[in-house]
């Protein structure tokens, strides 16, 4: 282990991060705040190509935090999780909510998730925030390759290049006053930052961060000792030169394009041609919504499985609101709300196209049952309005029926 990974060891034992919770049930549960890596809520963009069966997974998550491998592990109790940080004061916290919510399904480590050796491998490991800390973020990716079964599914999220770009450039300016982790610095940093224009866009994005409120979250997000942030192509090259490849996105943060050509077809049909990590890399600069990059991962012999990638036969897909959207209908139009940005976006819809929304995005009913026009001009207006929801990730997939998640949430006392 090198110097800065025992530096990142000290800080996350003196800022365990994120703030912890005292109770999963009333902090999270009954308050609707299911992680979007839960495998239960998530299973069709995890896996779209295979059949609803949550059970007996055996699930790690690499850099848990305070309490994510407990919240996992509570909303899952039919399958095994295992629980790694750096931190003993992050593990202390986790093993507080399996005492008090009784999870015998977890397992908790104090170490370097590298370190570890497993005599089996991983049904799905989690890794959000982690691997951009580390000095060497690779060895990290190589890790999971080698744990991860044939058929495993990675959820990684790293920080990207762009929304916090100029974040980025104000914790140059720290780094060169030589700010630390001290009490003082800690409160000349959120200082500086409330002294700066009210237009200045690191202003604008802390503002938005609710790391702001706490030492342990100023600390992660201003005087963390290191921190790498992606350009999407240097990431997937990364991904890729460890035998892993990007399957699937979980909403258009970063690959959504055509939404931004809806009035030129022309556009829309070039930007289709394009190779998927161009499309990425546009994707990127034109939404700058990178602030956190989030990919679902599996290994490179399973490409055919990549929503990324392949071309998609939607006719055989079943659909489901993405949790990042809200859609409204309205005469002639999908008026498109995206939660993160405010952004709306009009589509329009011929009036001769009848469908039931509601039906449609529960995951029940695949395109073919919709596309029963003997007209095929119509049946092509149809199926291009699909493709333009699902290549922008208005609206998730699934090769099958997608299963009402709430039933197979755990009772809680209210």
């Amino acid at each position: 282990m090198n110097m800065k990974d025992k530096l990142l060891i000290d800080q996350y034992n003196k800022f365990p991060y994120p703030r912890p919770i005292k109770n999963i049930d009333k902090e999270i549960i009954n308050k609707g705040k299911i992680p979007i890596a839960d495998p239960n809520f998530s299973w069709h963009l995890l896996w779209p190509e295979i059949k609803y069966s949550n059970k007996n997974l055996k699930i790690l998550i690499a850099g848990c935090g305070t309490h994510q491998a407990a919240i996992i592990a509570r909303l899952n109790p039919q399958n095994f999780i295992i629980g790694v940080d750096i931190s003993k004061n992050s593990i202390d916290h986790e093993k507080k909510l399996k005492e008090l919510h009784n999870l015998n399904n977890l397992e908790l480590i104090n170490n370097d998730f590298r370190e570890l050796k497993f005599d089996y491998k991983f049904d799905y490991i989690i890794s959000t925030g982690v691997i951009h800390h580390l000095k060497e973020p690779d060895t990290a990716l190589n890790f999971f390759e080698k744990n991860i079964s044939d058929k495993g599914v990675i959820y990684l999220m790293v920080y990207g290049s762009k929304k916090r770009f100029a974040l980025n450039e104000i914790v140059k300016v720290y780094k060169k006053l030589q700010f630390t982790q001290t009490e003082k610095s800690i409160i000349q940093s959120k200082n500086l930052i409330g002294n700066l224009d009210e237009n200045h866009p690191a202003k604008e994005f802390t503002y938005k961060s609710t790391d702001m409120q706490s030492k342990e979250g100023i600390v992660d997000l201003l005087l963390n000792y290191q921190e790498k942030h992606y350009d999407i192509d240097e990431l997937t090259n990364m991904i890729e030169n460890e035998k892993l490849f990007i399957k699937n996105t979980i909403d258009g943060s970063i690959s959504s394009i055509s939404k931004f050509f809806l009035d030129d077809y022309s556009m829309i049909s070039k930007i289709r041609k394009l190779d998927y990590k161009d499309k990425l890399k546009i994707g990127q600069t034109l939404n700058w919504n990178d602030a956190k990059i989030v990919l679902i991962l599996n290994k490179v012999q399973n490409k055919k499985h990549s929503i990324i990638l392949n071309k998609i036969n939607l006719r055989k897909c079943f659909f489901y609101h993405n949790r990042s959207i809200l859609i409204e209908i309205a005469k002639n139009y999908l008026i498109i709300n995206e939660k993160k940005t405010s952004k709306k976006y009009k589509i329009k819809i011929n009036d001769k196209i009848v469908i039931d929304w509601k039906l449609i995005l529960s995951g029940k009913s695949d395109l073919n049952s919709i596309i029963t026009s003997n007209d095929k001009n119509l049946e092509k207006e149809i199926y291009d309005l699909f493709e333009i929801l699902v290549e922008n990730r208005f609206i998730d997939i699934s090769f099958y029926k997608i299963e009402n998640y709430f039933n197979y949430l755990p009772k809680t006392e209210l």
